[in-house]
């Protein structure tokens, strides 16, 4: 159940294809290969596929360590 260290919203509030596609989008400015950056985070290419492609949320301790890779910050916008 992952929380968002900056605030109360949970995993089930967040739509894993738009985090997905963030990533990706952020990896792919920064330069970082899909390889590259499963190997920093000690995950498989495949992991990391599935991450960039909505079909997984990673857990907590995961999100932040790609979040602080690519310098990322989490915004979020509740509807």
């Amino acid at each position: 159940y992952w929380r968002d260290w900056s605030s109360d919203v949970c995993s089930s509030d967040l739509d894993s294809k738009k985090v997905g596609e963030q990533i990706r989008n952020k990896r792919k400015q920064l330069g970082y290969t899909q390889e590259s950056l499963a190997a920093y985070l000690g995950i498989t290419e495949v992991y990391m596929s599935n991450v960039e492609n909505g079909k997984h949320l990673p857990s907590n301790k995961l999100m932040k360590k790609i979040f602080e890779k690519l310098k990322m910050k989490i915004t979020i916008t509740l509807e």
